[in-house]
């Protein structure tokens, strides 16, 4: 998979957090284990896609924490029993927002 598609598919996993939580509050998400799930299944696409992401994007692209991304991707995969949901939510509302803000620049618009 293309550095491009793989990019596109982490924007739009972080999109689809953010439609997921809007106007959700952290005790909210909380008693929700359906999108708690549904956020950390996006989580898992876009650790998965960083992953797999070229040495060239990301030595380019040193704005996107790529390290950090791929860790969080280990956890809620390989590790599950340690998952915070506190550091889950923090992700929502502070990384997500920010990572939507590197990549749009780096996904060309659909057609």
């Amino acid at each position: 998979m293309t550095d491009e598609k793989l990019l596109a598919h982490m924007l739009d996993a972080a999109k689809q957090i953010q439609v997921y939580v809007a106007g959700m509050t952290w005790d909210q998400f909380m008693q929700s284990r359906l999108h708690q799930d549904a956020v950390i299944r996006c989580i898992q696409v876009i650790g998965e896609a960083a992953r797999r992401m070229s040495n060239d994007i990301k030595i380019n692209h040193p704005e996107i924490e790529w390290r950090l991304i791929v860790g969080m991707r280990t956890v809620v995969i390989h590790e599950f029993f340690r998952i915070k949901l506190n550091v889950i939510w923090d992700a929502t509302q502070d990384s997500i927002p920010a990572l939507i803000r590197a990549l749009t620049p780096l996904v060309p618009p659909e057609e």
